[in-house]
């Protein structure tokens, strides 16, 4: 399995550090989480990646800088598409695409039609509580709503025995400590409360492999100082900070 970080800055552009993007990878299969601006023109200028491997989206909240790159992805999906009538994505599957409120997949089906009709399958989910959102024989991704935003969640990922955590965007960390503990990873933002609660809160859990992502802009500036707060859970843990086109491997 395959991790690679897409974008990992907060609501403000950066050159090192876009809108919020994660991508995974298991075997011939992509699932992506989070679809900030500019997410979608990485995608296509990586020529490496496989258009036609996407199995689900997987948006945390409504937040721009989550979701800003979602048409644009599927403007340049269906343009590829166009040219590989034999896709299963063509045909016989759907790309499932996973949305945190049910106001949201009505409004966002009523924008893509009056757009266009895409040349492959597509379908819209929603879910406004904690609970397993999807699973196939890779993945098992479930959702707890945190206190972020009305209807934003963070995930729980399941795959190849790997338990990693997504936090999206939080209030506090607290809200994902009881999910987080016994993880092989733990992807946390850092740009809504002081560094200090993310050490705190993982202090007393067990967890392999901290990353932090969506740093504030002077937190981005300094990391120094970000990873010398940290340094009391290095003994017990990987710690590093997350940057566009970082790849993990577990």
């Amino acid at each position: 399995m395959k991790i690679d970080f897409l974008g990992t800055g907060n609501g403000n552009p950066n050159p090192n550090h876009g809108h919020s993007g994660i991508l995974i990878e298991i075997e011939d299969r992509y699932y992506l989480f989070d679809l900030g601006d500019g997410i979608a023109t990485k995608i296509w200028l990586d020529k490496t990646k496989d258009w036609s491997k996407f199995y689900g989206l997987f948006i945390s909240h409504l937040h721009p800088d989550h979701l800003g790159g979602f048409f644009t992805f599927i403007q340049l999906l269906h343009q590829i598409a166009k040219l590989h009538d034999d896709w299963a994505l063509n045909n016989e599957r759907a790309l499932g695409i996973h949305l945190p409120s049910a106001r949201a997949r009505v409004l966002i089906e009523e924008l893509m039609d009056m757009m266009h009709d895409t040349c492959y399958n597509k379908k819209y989910f929603d879910s406004e509580k904690s609970g397993v959102i999807y699973s196939d024989e890779k993945i098992t991704v479930e959702v707890l709503t945190n206190k972020h935003r009305p209807f934003s969640r963070s995930f729980i990922i399941q795959a190849e025995n790997k338990k990693i955590i997504f936090s999206g965007d939080l209030r506090e960390p607290d809200e994902i400590k009881s999910v987080s503990d016994n993880s092989d990873l733990v992807i946390i933002e850092g740009a809504h409360f002081p560094i200090e609660k993310i050490r705190d809160m993982l202090s007393d859990i067990n967890v392999k492999k901290l990353i932090v992502t969506h740093l504030l802009d002077q937190r981005i500036a300094d990391k120094a100082a970000v990873m010398d707060i940290l340094q009391p859970l290095i003994s017990k843990m990987a710690v590093s900070l997350a940057y566009d086109g970082y790849v993990v491997e577990l």
